[in-house]
């Protein structure tokens, strides 16, 4: 595992301070992925233990599990998605801190989905 860079901890902070949601996408293994976010400040300790389930889940993501809910297509438009689907990108934009295991396809997803 690579060390984070000098100073995103302080930035993740002020944004933080802002009340500005830092969410982090990376190829790096879930555990890892919550490690590290753990330690810049993406998220907090033991936070993921005292979230509700429904929220919990959808707070670290995987590619494997965004496999299951990609849109026909390049976006959400043109009802791109089922219901089911719209359901969970709601709760993942809402909720997701980090997106862990992702591909390229699954970050391009990710932006438009943080763009609707």
């Amino acid at each position: 595992e690579d060390p984070p860079k000098e100073g995103v901890k302080d930035a993740i902070a002020v944004l933080d301070d802002a009340s500005c949601k830092t969410v982090m996408v990376t190829g790096d293994h879930p555990t890892t992925a919550q490690a590290i976010a753990t330690r810049i400040g993406i998220l907090k300790e033991d936070e993921l233990a005292n979230l509700p389930e429904e929220i919990r889940e959808h707070t670290v993501v995987t590619g494997s599990q965004l496999a299951n809910y990609l849109p026909e297509g390049d976006g959400f438009e043109n009802n791109a998605c089922n219901e089911e689907q719209m359901e969970f990108w709601r709760k993942t934009v809402k909720h997701a801190r980090v997106f862990a295991r992702v591909s390229p396809v699954h970050k391009r997803v990710i932006v438009r989905a943080y763009q609707q």
